[in-house]
């Protein structure tokens, strides 16, 4: 999922937003949460569940992932998929900014 982030960052933010966040998982500042075989499970449950949404991989895995960390709170780009989906540990995400 860092490439995408790297891209989006990149698309929205510009060059030295996409160094600085490279750089700040460079050192540790940030930690990556590796998907986990129920994670992909839950995906295609999702994907099924969304399909008319064309809610794609990436943002099911998020989902799928906040609902393992029972995260409430999203930063996203994509209001209209994330405000969309029903989490299964919450009534709803909040999305930020």
């Amino acid at each position: 999922m860092i490439p995408e982030v790297c891209y989006l960052i990149l698309k929205y933010l510009g060059p030295k937003a996409e160094r600085e966040f490279v750089h700040s998982l460079a050192n540790r500042e940030l930690s990556v949460e590796e998907l986990k075989r129920s994670d992909i499970e839950r995906v295609v449950e999702i994907l099924k569940q969304y399909e008319s949404l064309k809610i794609g991989f990436v943002d099911a895995a998020v989902v799928a992932t906040a609902e393992r960390l029972r995260i409430r709170k999203i930063l996203t780009t994509d209001r209209r998929h994330f405000a969309s989906v029903i989490p299964l540990h919450t009534g709803s995400f909040e999305l930020l900014p």
